[in-house]
C-alpha cells in the first residue's frame, strides 16, 4: 500500500508509514516480548466475548476514553479557562467510574457478554445479499470482471463510475506501482538506514493522476458574489478624466475613445467573458407584438393533414431526464417512444431527428465551455445497453464526449428497435455526425439528401424542413429554442410557399410560424441580425439593453445592416452600424460618431461606464462577431449543406477576453 501513497503524492502517509513499517520489522530486536505477543494475535482489543468483535487499540480508545470526552458533559465546549479544564481532567476517571456503576445498577451495559455478533440477524444478512447482487450486476453491466483481470488489457475502467482511462493514462497508472516501489525502497535506504539524506528534506513525489477514474464530485456552491463595478467610483473616475482633459492639451473628447477598463463593461463581464442575458425574452416580445397566442391543444389543421415531425434532439434530451436506475438501453427506447407518440398524436408519418455536432473550431465552443465550467464529470463510455445512466444527468450532458457517445448509442439502438415498432408508412430520419439515415419497417438505408457539416442542430432543422416542404405541407418542429424560432420565421418568409404550414411545438404549446410571419411581413428578414447584435449564444448581450427593448427599437427601423449582416457584401464600418447603436440606446436623432455620443452621455448626463455604448474598437469586434454568427445562418450556406468556419479574421474577434 505504501507505494500508492508515493504515487499519489500523500506526503505524510508516505513518510510516516515507512517509519512505522521499519519499526515493526525491528520489533524482534527492539521489543522481542511485544513481537512474540503480536505473533500470537495479541495486537487487538476485545471488550466482549462475542465473535468477530476485536478492534484495534486506537479504535478501542475512541470507543471508551475519547468517547467519554466528546459526549455530552465531556470536555468539548466546557470552558476556555485552563483551571476549569484541569479540574475536569483530574476528576474524569472518578466520573467514568460513577457512570459505570450507575449503568450497572440500571442494567444498561452496552457490552454485555454474548456469543452473537450484532450483524447476526436476518436484516443484515439480506442486506449483504443485496450488496453482493449489486456488485455482480455492476460487473456484468460494464463487462469487466476484476477477478480475471491480467494487467494486459488496453484500458482501465472504474467499476463504480464506469469512467474509462485513455491508453496513455492506463499505461501511466500500470507503471506507477513499479516506479513507486522503487521510490519507497530508496526512501528507506537513504533516509532511515544510511541517513545520507535528512528525513525532513523535501520529498519529490510522482503525482500520478487518477482523475479519469475518480468518482465525480458534487458541485461546490459558492457564497461569493460576482465581481461588480462600483458605480460611484466610475462616475468619480470619469469626472476627474473630464477635468484633467479640459485643463490639458488634448481634445476634451479623448477620454471617451477608450473603455477606461481592461474589458468593455457594457458587453463583457469583469473577467473578460461575453456578457450573457435571457434570449428567450425575444420570443415573448415577438408574440406580444404580433398578438399571436400559442395553442395549448392540437391545432385543428392536424386532423386532416399528413405531416412530419422535426425534432431538436438535444432540446428533448435535456428535459427527458431518466429515472434512477434506468439503463442506457431503456433510455434510448424511452426517447424513441416519446417521439413516436408525439408524431402519431399529430398525424405525422415521418419523424426527423437532428443531433448537435461538436467540432474542434466551433463558433459555440466558448459558450459550451462556460456551461460546463465547474463540472468534474468525466467522459463515460457506454459499453453495454444494460449499463446504468449517471445519477446527475445535467452534469453528464455538459461533457461533449458524453453527448457524442450517447448520440451514437441512441442511433445504434434505434436501428435495431425501430423496424419492429414502426407502422407500415412511417419512417424515422436521423441526422448524426453530419450523416443522414432512414429507418423504416423494411430496414436501414443512408439518406444522402441530408449530408452536411453543420455544427448546430438549429440549422440542421432548416435543412430537414427544406427537404420536407416539397412533399409535406404540414411540418411540426419540436423545440423551445429562440434561435430556432428566428430561423423558422426568416426562411418561411423567403420560401413564399402559401400551402406550407409550420408549427413550433414546445412539448406543451403550438406556435404558428405562419401567423407570426404574416404579421411581421418583411421584418422577418431583420430578426437574425437583430438577434445576433443584441446578444445570443455566441455574441455579447449589451448592458441595459434587454431583448424586449432591442426588439421594440429596431424591428420597424430601416437600417440596412440588419438585412445585410452576414453577407460578404455587408458594410461593417462605423457609418453603417452607428445608427443601429444609437437606436438601441434611445438616441435615434443623434448625429455624430460613437465616441461623441459616449462623451455626451458622460459629460451631460453623468452616465456610468457600463451604461455607455462600447468604444469604437470594442464595437467593431462586437459587430464582427454578430456578422460571423449570421453568416453561418445564411440561406445559401445552409441549403448547400456546408457551413464555413474559415473566417479567421472574425474568429479572432469571437471573444472579448485576451490571452
Amino acid at each position: 500500500m505504501i507505494p500508492l501513497f508515493f504515487a499519489t503524492s500523500r506526503l505524510k502517509y508516505s513518510k510516516w508509514l515507512s517509519v512505522h513499517v521499519e519499526e515493526m520489522k525491528a520489533l524482534p530486536t527492539t521489543a522481542p516480548k511485544v513481537h512474540e505477543e503480536f505473533l500470537k494475535g495479541n495486537f487487538v482489543v476485545r471488550r466482549t466475548t462475542r465473535r468477530f468483535s476485536s478492534v484495534s487499540p486506537d479504535m478501542a480508545l475512541e470507543q471508551t476514553l475519547n468517547k467519554d470526552v466528546k459526549n455530552h458533559g465531556g470536555i468539548i465546549g466546557i470552558s476556555n479557562k485552563d483551571n476549569a479544564r484541569n479540574k475536569w481532567f483530574f476528576t474524569a476517571h472518578i466520573k467514568a467510574a460513577v457512570d459505570a456503576e450507575l449503568n450497572a445498577m440500571i442494567e444498561k451495559d452496552e457490552h454485555k457478554a454474548g456469543d452473537w455478533h450484532h450483524t447476526d440477524n436476518k436484516a443484515d444478512q439480506e442486506r449483504s445479499v443485496e450488496w453482493r447482487d449489486r456488485i455482480l450486476s455492476s460487473f456484468k453491466s460494464r463487462k469487466v470482471n476484476p477477478f480475471t483481470w491480467t494487467g494486459k488489457e488496453d484500458r482501465i475502467t472504474n467499476l463504480v463510475t464506469g469512467s474509462t482511462a485513455s491508453p496513455e493514462q492506463t499505461n501511466q497508472i500500470l507503471q506507477a506501482n513499479d516506479v513507486a516501489k522503487s521510490k519507497h525502497i530508496d526512501f528507506v535506504r537513504e533516509r532511515l538506514e544510511e541517513r545520507r539524506i535528512s528525513f525532513s528534506a523535501k520529498l519529490k513525489m510522482m503525482n500520478v493522476q487518477f482523475k479519469p477514474l475518480a468518482k465525480p464530485k458534487k458541485k461546490a456552491t459558492s457564497t461569493k458574489q460576482p465581481l461588480k463595478c462600483n458605480a460611484t467610483n466610475e462616475v468619480a473616475l470619469l469626472s476627474r478624466c473630464t477635468l484633467s482633459s479640459a485643463d490639458g492639451d488634448q481634445p476634451i473628447d479623448v477620454i471617451s475613445r477608450e473603455d477606461l477598463s481592461v474589458f468593455p463593461p457594457s458587453i463583457a463581464e469583469a473577467d473578460g467573458t461575453l456578457k450573457k442575458g435571457e434570449k428567450s425574452k425575444l420570443k415573448a416580445a415577438i408574440l406580444k407584438a404580433t398578438g399571436i397566442q400559442p395553442l395549448t391543444i392540437q391545432p385543428a389543421s392536424h386532423d386532416t393533414e399528413t405531416g412530419a415531425l422535426v425534432v431538436d434532439a438535444m432540446s428533448v434530451i435535456h428535459k427527458l431526464a431518466p429515472d434512477p436506475g434506468t439503463t442506457f438501453g431503456n433510455y434510448a427506447l424511452l426517447f424513441l417512444r416519446v417521439l413516436l407518440k408525439k408524431m402519431r398524436e399529430n398525424n405525422c408519418i415521418r419523424l426527423d431527428v437532428a443531433f448537435d455536432r461538436y467540432m474542434v473550431n466551433s463558433i459555440k465552443g466558448t459558450e459550451r465551455l462556460r456551461r460546463s465550467a465547474g463540472n468534474t464529470m468525466n467522459s463515460l463510455e457506454i459499453v453495454s445497453d444494460q449499463m446504468a445512466v449517471p445519477k446527475n444527468w445535467s452534469d453528464y450532458l455538459t461533457v461533449e464526449q458524453n453527448k457524442i457517445n450517447l448520440f451514437t448509442f441512441i442511433q445504434s439502438q434505434w436501428r435495431e428497435k425501430c423496424p419492429t415498432i414502426l407502422n407500415q408508412h412511417e419512417s424515422v430520419i436521423t441526422n448524426i455526425h453530419g450523416e443522414g439515415t432512414m429507418i423504416t419497417r423494411v430496414g436501414v438505408t443512408p439518406f444522402p439528401n441530408l449530408q452536411n457539416n453543420h455544427d448546430e442542430a438549429d440549422t440542421m432543422l432548416v435543412l430537414h424542413i427544406n427537404n420536407l416542404r416539397s412533399t409535406h405541407n404540414n411540418i411540426i418542429v419540436l423545440s423551445d429554442d429562440t434561435d430556432v424560432l428566428i430561423l423558422l420565421l426568416h426562411f418561411l418568409h423567403l420560401w413564399v410557399q402559401p400551402q406550407l404550414r409550420i408549427w413550433m411545438l414546445t412539448m406543451k404549446e403550438y406556435i404558428s410560424i405562419n401567423d407570426i410571419a404574416a404579421a411581421l411581413g418583411p421584418n422577418c428578414t431583420k430578426l437574425v441580425g437583430l438577434h445576433s447584435i443584441t446578444g445570443c449564444d455566441t455574441t455579447s448581450f449589451i448592458s441595459g439593453i434587454t431583448k424586449i427593448k432591442g426588439y421594440k427599437r429596431l424591428i420597424d427601423s430601416k437600417h440596412q445592416l440588419l438585412r445585410d449582416i452576414g453577407e460578404k457584401s455587408a458594410n461593417l464600418n462605423e457609418k453603417s452600424y452607428a445608427p443601429v447603436i444609437y437606436d438601441l440606446y434611445g438616441y435615434s436623432k443623434f448625429k455624430g460618431t460613437v465616441t461623441q455620443l459616449r462623451y455626451k452621455m458622460i459629460a451631460e448626463e453623468g452616465k456610468m461606464a457600463h451604461q455607455l455604448p462600447p468604444a469604437k474598437v470594442s464595437l467593431d469586434n462586437h459587430i464582427k462577431r454578430a456578422h460571423l454568427q449570421v453568416s453561418i445562418e445564411l440561406p445559401s450556406r445552409i441549403m448547400n449543406h456546408s457551413l464555413s468556419h474559415d473566417d479567421n479574421e472574425y474568429l479572432l474577434s469571437m471573444t472579448v477576453k485576451t490571452t
